[in-house]
């Protein structure tokens, strides 16, 4: 099942984000996803709401945008900070190369 796969690899980028920018609770993840990626929405909220529990993603609000190649990406996280207290975003400015995740390529 590659969908779970590469739900597990968004959920591991974001972890990743997550913990080198001091969030300590993600509460939006903003999501780029390919048309050639072969993954629905739908089975992304599936696999992602199983992988996410318990993480301090669990709660996290998916919000997707439309790519036409075949790459997920992690356009943004939202969520807050245990050092600042206060709600940090963080957004790459080149999501493919930084946080993205490929999915599969036809």
């Amino acid at each position: 099942m590659h969908e779970w796969g590469l739900t597990a690899d968004v959920v591991e980028e974001v972890k990743n984000q997550a913990a080198k920018n001091n969030i300590n609770k993600v509460t939006k993840i903003q999501i780029g996803l390919g048309k050639k990626a072969d993954l629905s929405e739908r089975a992304f909220r599936t696999c992602f709401k199983v992988l996410a529990k318990d993480t301090i993603m669990e709660k996290a609000k998916l919000q997707f945008t439309k790519r036409i190649d075949h790459i997920i990406t992690v356009n943004t996280i939202v969520g807050r900070s245990a050092r600042h207290g206060r709600v940090r975003r963080v957004a790459s400015e080149s999501p493919q190369e930084t946080v993205g995740v490929k999915g599969k390529q036809e």
